[in-house]
């Protein structure tokens, strides 16, 4: 995905996060300028702001889909790192877009939610209930369409005060809006290491699976990292001002040039091999000769 495209996503998760302020809207020419610049109430408690390394804080409480009463920390115990989505199960619009894009783009990546990372949940509204994330948890599971469902995909609920805990160390701002019976909040997931800091953000209503493999990578902290996975570590790095990972000529050309330098040694040592397996026959066969011709002196003199 271009960058364009990138930073077309993220704004139009933004203008659906506003919407229902006329954000983001282009006005009529006609309009006044205090019907432009009209600034929606409170709007600066919907927003992000990335707290990039921090302890979540593992004593949250929540309930899972079995209504079980759960702390964070249980979803940290598997030595994985861990995909966090603040979301609300009868969300009309942007919670939906956020979801299916995690679908469609986790899919497409070969690691499976409970094998090589886990992903969870949360619900922002305190009234919706277990049944409310096993109702989600089956959707997602129809959607994956994976052999394993959503085993590791993990839907919980919570009461406002727990829930708030675990938004306000995420950064996550969001409020209930009375009068439209929904929640304003903004279009983001999060990438937590297994031991439960704060490694990454990605944004918008698209993830494209290679920001998600990679932002998984560099949160498991080196955990079973194949070879492959390095070397994509090597040559992405994280682009805030793009929000997307992007790949590095400079590591690009530094990786390239290990590799020819390797080939290059490893073709002149077979060569310089070659050579001296050659200069070893040389060797043997110049000694046979001479063997050779001193048995026939020898037969010739005793013949005499």
């Amino acid at each position: 995905m271009t960058t364009l495209a990138m930073a077309a996503s993220a704004t139009l998760g933004e203008s659906l996060a506003f919407a229902q302020y006329g954000l983001g809207v282009r006005q009529d020419e006609g309009a006044s300028n205090a019907a432009r610049n009209v600034t929606p109430p409170r709007i600066e408690e919907i927003t992000v702001t990335e707290h990039l390394n921090a302890q979540l804080p593992m004593d949250v409480e929540l309930r899972d889909e079995r209504g079980r009463a759960v702390r964070l920390s249980e979803y940290f115990t598997t030595g994985k790192p861990v995909l966090i989505n603040l979301a609300y199960y009868r969300c009309p619009m942007l919670c939906n877009l956020v979801s299916n894009a995690m679908v469609n783009g986790l899919r497409q990546v070969a690691w499976n939610p409970g094998d090589q990372y886990e992903v969870l949940t949360v619900s922002i509204d305190p009234r919706e209930t277990s049944q409310d994330a096993t109702n989600r948890r089956a959707r997602v599971a129809d959607q994956f369409a994976r052999a394993s469902g959503a085993r590791g995909w993990h839907f919980t609920v919570g009461d406002e005060a727990q829930v708030r805990r675990l938004a306000t160390a995420l950064g996550f701002g969001y409020r209930y809006e009375r009068s439209q019976n929904q929640y304003s909040h903004p279009a983001v997931i999060f990438v937590a290491t297994p031991s439960g800091k704060i490694a990454r953000y990605l944004y918008g209503i698209s993830f494209p699976a290679n920001d998600l493999r990679l932002g998984l990578i560099e949160a498991s902290e080196g955990r079973s990292i194949s070879t492959v996975d390095r070397v994509l570590m090597f040559c992405f790095h994280f682009d805030p001002q793009d929000r997307r990972y992007v790949l590095v000529a400079r590591q690009v050309m530094k990786l390239g040039g290990g590799v020819t330098a390797a080939l290059l040694g490893s073709g002149l040592l077979a060569l310089w091999l070659r050579e001296l397996r050659r200069d070893r026959d040389r060797t043997t066969a110049t000694a046979g000769i001479y063997r050779r011709d001193g048995r026939d002196t020898d037969e010739q003199e005793h013949r005499g």
